[in-house]
């Protein structure tokens, strides 16, 4: 709770809405997670909070033993540019360190 650097899911916090599938299952699971909202370690809180903590992310209860980052990428964003109102659609595939898992 007053820990400087992590969040966490609370009754009196703001609304985040994190939308999740479950892509492939080995021992971890591969999720493909849409955001409604756009929180503060948004994702590694509500994993955590659902008794599934990414691999890597030792913040948030997260293993260490199989990767040394937070298991998470961005494979796709897409939005609205602010300026020029073009639809925007960013696409990265995953990197080695993901894929080796």
């Amino acid at each position: 709770r007053h820990h400087k650097s992590r969040r966490r899911v609370s009754k009196t916090g703001q609304q985040a809405i994190t939308n999740y599938e479950v892509i492939d299952e080995k021992w971890y699971s591969k999720l493909l997670v849409k955001l409604e909202t756009g929180r503060t370690h948004q994702i590694r809180v509500h994993m955590s909070y659902i008794g599934h903590p990414l691999l890597g992310d030792e913040l948030y209860g997260g293993d260490m033993k199989k990767i040394k980052r937070v298991a998470l990428h961005s494979y796709k964003v897409n939005f609205i540019h602010p300026v020029t109102q073009n639809f925007i659609e960013l696409v990265k595939e995953e990197p080695f360190d993901l894929l080796k898992l």
